[in-house]
């Protein structure tokens, strides 16, 4: 089964938007986009078509091919009508995947395309500097100037090169743990990306406020999610609301006994005092969407710190180092040159 990327997620979803809005059916919006484009999202239609025809259901089929994530499914098996669903789920946030993603790129391409530079450098330009500063060292030591060893000096970039490569080995395992944790722990992801605690927080809040505007109860919208999260904490904590709201317990109970945060746990707190969860569950999302904003900020910008002071180091270090080598082969004597 083929899962589509960002963009044609994207593009798929507007066209849903438009054609289930003028009354088309699901089946009938996929049928006349195979009619009007050839393209790799008309053959994702035509499997769709195909699987909706086996009795898949149309939540199954987008969450399968990654259309939507399981925020999105829970708001389509909701029972809000399908064009209305789809257009909320196309204005949700990214989430934390997207957001990590300029984060690693803005910290770690820029040194990881230095260190590639290098490492070419050594492996094919040096070869022709090897002949030239050997060469230049052994007529300067003929002449009795004190130079540093051109062996020795190749053996250092040689063990330079092994370093660099185990630098590289060693941000690829991190990469892999980094997104082990923000699928399977969520809590120790949180930790290592903070903008993600928030980033999850605006697709809970936008969830409870879309189903309770669907006539959902509190203790149904946390039912139906804590059945389709990923996100362990929030499955758990909501399973626990469920299980002991028979005795009395509320939602912000479980939240305060799970330590959810303070200023989110308020907006739930505000709930249970007005009764009002449609107006606070929104400003809820817009709390939580802007300070999940200001946290990427400050993990871009420093990201970008991280780029510039690694990109920095490692070009200096051999630009400074070579520069070394080569000055105190200068120093030879002119005559044995």
């Amino acid at each position: 089964m083929y899962k589509i990327n960002r963009d044609l997620r994207e593009r798929l979803l507007d066209y849903l938007v438009s054609r289930l809005s003028a009354g088309a059916s699901f089946k009938r919006a996929l049928s006349e986009y195979i009619e009007n484009y050839e393209d790799k999202l008309s053959g994702i239609c035509t499997q769709m078509i195909v699987e909706m025809d086996d009795g898949s259901e149309v939540a199954d089929l987008l969450l399968a091919h990654n259309v939507i994530n399981e925020n999105g499914y829970t708001i389509i098996k909701s029972g809000i009508p399908l064009d209305k669903a789809i257009a909320i789920i196309r204005d949700q946030t990214e989430g934390a995947a997207s957001s990590l993603k300029g984060f690693l790129a803005k910290a770690i391409l820029s040194p990881l395309l230095t260190i590639a530079i290098i490492v070419a450098m050594i492996e094919y330009v040096q070869p022709d500097l090897a002949t030239f500063v050997v060469t230049m060292a052994s007529v300067s030591k003929q002449a009795g100037a004190e130079v540093v060893s051109a062996p020795a000096y190749f053996m250092e970039q040689f063990l330079l090169t092994k370093y660099v490569l185990v630098g590289v080995a060693i941000l690829a395992i991190l990469l892999l743990i980094i997104g082990y944790l923000s699928k399977h722990h969520r809590r120790a992801f949180y930790k290592i990306y903070p903008p993600a605690l928030y980033e999850d927080f605006t697709n809970l809040f936008l969830l409870f406020s879309v189903l309770t505007k669907a006539g959902l109860s509190q203790k149904e919208i946390a039912k139906r999610t804590s059945e389709h999260t990923h996100n362990q904490w929030f499955a758990g904590v909501l399973e626990d609301y469920v299980f002991n709201s028979k005795k009395g317990e509320r939602l912000t109970d479980a939240m305060t006994e799970n330590n959810f945060p303070k200023d989110v746990v308020a907006y739930f707190k505000d709930v249970d005092v007005t009764g009002n969860g449609v107006l606070y569950y929104t400003k809820g999302y817009e709390y939580a969407k802007q300070k999940a904003e200001h946290l990427r900020d400050v993990a871009h910008k420093m990201g970008l710190t991280i780029n510039i002071t690694l990109t920095v180091l490692i070009a200096g270090y051999l630009i400074v180092d070579l520069i070394v080598v080569l000055t105190k082969i200068s120093l030879a004597p002119v005559g044995a040159i």
